[in-house]
């Protein structure tokens, strides 16, 4: 088997499959399809429940995981918050705002929106790319280079 690049506190799994078995002795005390979807369906809802409540707890430990993180984090997390919202801009700017809203839909139903690494990355980006479209040179009133 492959050693996974993840963690182990970040390796997806399986929560639920809402599966139930039914094998009587005898074919007349089996139970009717309806009931055995019926049931099914109840113990995947559980499993559902479970599963976003894991969800909602990883997504508020990596938060608490980035406000402590000193690079990107604590006294800063509001300058690196701003920098990857204007790199987010300027991408939706070039891609359009449909692009945009179905990227931000994507980091926030995957949790990647949360994840300290993937925050750290486009921080990283957003700091060479947003910052850098301003004027970086201006030779003269009229000559001035921009890096866009």
């Amino acid at each position: 088997m492959t050693k996974s690049p993840l963690p182990e506190d970040r390796i997806p799994v399986i929560v639920g499959v809402g599966e139930i078995v039914d094998r009587p002795k005898e074919l007349t005390q089996g139970l009717e399809p309806l009931t055995l979807l019926e049931e099914a369906l109840k113990r995947l809802a559980e499993q559902k429940q479970l599963s976003e409540a894991l969800q909602k707890l990883a997504q508020q430990m990596q938060r608490g995981e980035f406000r402590e993180d000193p690079d990107i984090g604590g006294n800063r997390a509001d300058t690196s918050l701003a920098r990857m919202g204007g790199l987010l801009e300027l991408y939706g700017q070039t891609a359009g705002g449909e692009r945009l809203s179905k990227l931000r839909d994507v980091l926030t139903f995957t949790g990647a929106g949360d994840n300290p690494e993937v925050l750290r990355f486009v921080n990283y980006v957003a700091s060479r790319l947003v910052e850098t479209s301003r004027p970086v040179a201006a030779v003269g009133p009229e000559a001035r280079v921009h890096c866009e």
